[in-house]
């Protein structure tokens, strides 16, 4: 009877363990899983954040821009190839910020790079200058420099949302001045207008979200692109932009970027046009990334790269053109 009764507290005894063992894990699963929420919540808490440029008057900002493009041409069964890059090296200081965050900025140029022409055509035809450089030159880019030296110094104003969308680009008063000097032929009076300007900025920045995004998030700007051939004619492309938070840290944020481009219908046909039919586009790929820094506001680098295949119609033939084109951006707060 002793031994029974030993067993069965025995047996109760150990019920009663394993009973506050099973509880004790069990209170240990509900503390694990409000951790584990706890942390997701945080987590998916700081997921979310504001990209957009924080300006304040007196700003100032070392910026570079680079493109570089590569054009094929094949025409009458012959292939042309011109190479060209561009380095432009300029100042912004903030001068004026207001209410919603939209910064007027003067932009002056400190350095200007250039080069350009066909691969193997040998160094006479070559034009390489660059205006921070004291190397001696030759050929074209003897009378090239010379040019460029002019515009150093010369300043814009750029009117720009937190959100990095281009207000407006207004050349300074001596801008006017120093292109109106340039030879008539000179491509640089094109590079440097004001419209000119605002395009290189736009198309290194990019348009920001404004607001707050969490991972994964994309958002996108479309843009309407005129370009009027030699006869004319008028084409329009509509461009979007599809931006997507891929990844970001408490410090810095890293945003994919993707480009379509497609043909809007051609209605515009002056009478005694050459051409048989207008320019068509027949392909294209673009895309890269942007650099964000969270905490001081300021989108640190960009870089773009697209891929343009046109075909228009030329005499007897048909002249069938590969553009790529990489856009660069580098800022440096001061």
């Amino acid at each position: 009877m002793k031994n029974t009764m030993r067993t069965i507290s025995s047996t109760t005894h150990e019920r009663f363990k394993f009973r506050a063992l099973e509880l004790s894990f069990n209170r240990f699963q509900i503390l694990l899983m409000l951790a584990v929420l706890s942390f997701a919540t945080s987590v998916q808490a700081q997921e979310k954040a504001t990209l957009a440029w924080k300006f304040s008057t007196g700003d100032s900002f070392t910026v570079q821009f680079e493109q570089s493009q590569k054009v094929q041409t094949r025409i009458d069964a012959r292939d042309r190839t011109l190479e060209s890059e561009l380095i432009l090296g300029v100042g912004w200081n903030v001068t004026k910020v207001a209410d919603d965050g939209t910064a007027t900025i003067e932009q002056t140029i400190d350095r200007i790079r250039i080069k350009t022409g066909t691969p193997g055509a040998g160094i006479k035809k070559l034009v390489d200058v660059d205006t921070a450089s004291e190397e001696r030159l030759r050929g074209f880019s003897r009378d090239a420099i010379k040019e460029l030296e002019t515009l150093v110094g010369l300043k814009f104003v750029v009117v720009m949302t937190s959100a990095g969308e281009i207000v407006s680009v207004t050349p300074g008063p001596d801008v006017a001045t120093v292109v109106g000097q340039l030879p008539e032929t000179s491509a640089l009076r094109r590079v440097f207008s004001g419209a000119a300007m605002g395009k290189l900025v736009s198309d290194s920045a990019f348009t920001l979200p404004g607001e707050s995004v969490e991972q994964g998030e994309s958002w996108s700007d479309e843009t309407a692109i005129k370009m009027t051939a030699n006869d004319r004619r008028t084409f329009t492309f509509d461009r979007t932009i599809k931006s997507t938070l891929k990844s970001m840290t408490d410090t810095e944020a890293t945003i994919e970027v993707a480009v379509s481009l497609t043909q809007a219908p051609f209605t515009d046909t002056p009478a005694g046009s050459e051409l048989t039919s207008p320019l068509e586009l027949t392909g294209f790929t673009g895309g890269g990334q942007i650099k964000f820094d969270r905490e001081t506001g300021t989108l640190t680098s960009s870089s773009i790269a697209s891929e343009i295949k046109t075909l228009v119609a030329y005499r007897e033939d048909k002249v069938k053109t590969t553009t790529n084109v990489t856009n660069r951006m580098t800022v440096t707060r001061k």
